[in-house]
């Protein structure tokens, strides 16, 4: 019986070992990538040369598919942990080169991760998207808190122009004293990027801080007004275009595109009725302007004309035919008499015969048919950033 016990032990014993055996032998043959997608016997070799231990225990764990980092493996900047944000920098098309890629992904995640215990992913994402992975890793006062403001200067700057991150706490610290912050400050910001230029915005933000001036956020709109309260700064009209086929006291006058258009039908019509006029004075540059008059002059706008006759002194423009064709037609085709006669208290401005705004020809109708002057459309009243509604 004592035999019979042994032997069984012997035999347990024995299976004990051969399955701990198979065992350690089945382990050690397993493939710990099998379910990583895109595996094959040569990826296999480039995990194992390229990978470091932990690079390998972290595909493993999250299963990442090998056309996600493949074509960076190679390379000694690579670090698996980042192929995220590389692929981020690479689909923008910023980067010719896939070292360029790996250093920049290395520098952001580098800064981040210092700044951050928790995920950044999201922010690295959108810091990609806008543009601002180069100021983030060259400039220390990038501001994280900054990044949506961020996104609406830094197209206005060359690529590797930082600037805009001081310019941008610049304006902030400015509309801030307008009682203009977050959102609204988001709102103001994103409106005057889209009209005007590095160099004009600066000139109109040299004055954020001066509550009795107002900053024209939509310079391009036809019904603004402009006067010493209302500003623009250095701004520029986007279409500005050669006057041609219409007269003119000098060659190189211009004005906006769409007024222009509308300047040449007119001309043409009053050619037909045997009316003529030239144009005396056009676009006028904030350089060009007084310093008084300096973003606060229509004539900057590229929408203003001041007209005249050939041949006729200027000051007795108004009694000419030319004045009253103009007068009574000049509407049809978008341009109003600015400054008329029986409007001075509401334009504030003495009556001028020759000078004409372009507003557009359904504005300018109805400003014909309800007798109004510019100063009493619906749109002409302009409230300081930040006072409220």
């Amino acid at each position: 019986m004592l035999m019979k016990r042994l032997k069984t032990w012997h035999l347990f014993a024995l299976v004990i070992i051969i399955f701990a055996c198979s065992f350690y032998y089945i382990n050690s043959k397993y493939d710990p990538f099998y379910r990583v997608e895109g595996i094959n016997n040569e990826n296999r070799q480039l995990i194992s040369k390229y990978l470091t231990k932990s690079e390998q225990d972290y595909l493993v764990e999250n299963q990442i598919p090998m056309s996600q980092f493949v074509r960076y493996i190679k390379y000694d900047d690579f670090h698996l942990q980042n192929y995220q944000y590389y692929n981020m920098l690479r689909d923008t098309d910023r980067y010719k080169s896939t070292t360029s890629v790996l250093k920049t992904g290395n520098a952001l995640v580098k800064i981040l991760s210092s700044r951050y215990d928790t995920s950044y992913y999201k922010l690295a994402s959108t810091i990609i998207e806008d543009d601002l992975e180069y100021a983030l890793i060259h400039d220390s006062s990038f501001n994280d808190d900054n990044v949506a403001y961020y996104a609406y200067l830094r197209p206005l700057y060359s690529r590797k122009d930082t600037s805009f991150v001081q310019d941008t706490q610049t304006y902030l610290d400015g509309l801030a004293t307008r009682n203009v912050t977050g959102e609204d400050a988001e709102n103001f910001l994103s409106e005057v990027t889209s009209e005007y230029t590095k160099s004009s915005l600066k000139t109109l933000m040299s004055d954020a801080n001066d509550p009795d001036i107002y900053l024209v956020t939509k310079p391009s709109s036809n019904d603004l007004i402009l006067n010493s309260t209302n500003y623009v700064g250095s701004y520029v009209p986007k279409t500005l275009t050669l006057i041609q086929d219409v007269n003119r006291l000098k060659y190189a006058m211009y004005i906006r595109y769409d007024a222009y258009n509308a300047l040449v039908k007119m001309y043409q019509q009053a050619g037909k009725e045997d009316i003529s006029f030239i144009v005396y004075q056009a676009y006028t540059s904030y350089k060009e302007l007084p310093s008084e008059a300096k973003g606060h002059n229509e004539f900057q706008l590229g929408l203003s004309l001041s007209l005249t006759s050939q041949g006729i002194p200027y000051k007795d423009f108004k009694n000419c035919k030319a004045s009253k064709w103009l007068s009574e037609n000049s509407y049809k085709y978008g341009f109003i008499l600015r400054y008329p006669k029986s409007k001075t208290a509401a334009t504030g401005h003495t009556y001028d015969a020759h000078i004409y705004r372009y507003v557009g020809t359904s504005l300018a109708k109805k400003m014909h048919d309800e007798d109004l002057s510019l100063e009493e459309t619906e749109n002409n009243k302009l409230k300081p950033q930040g006072e409220g509604d």
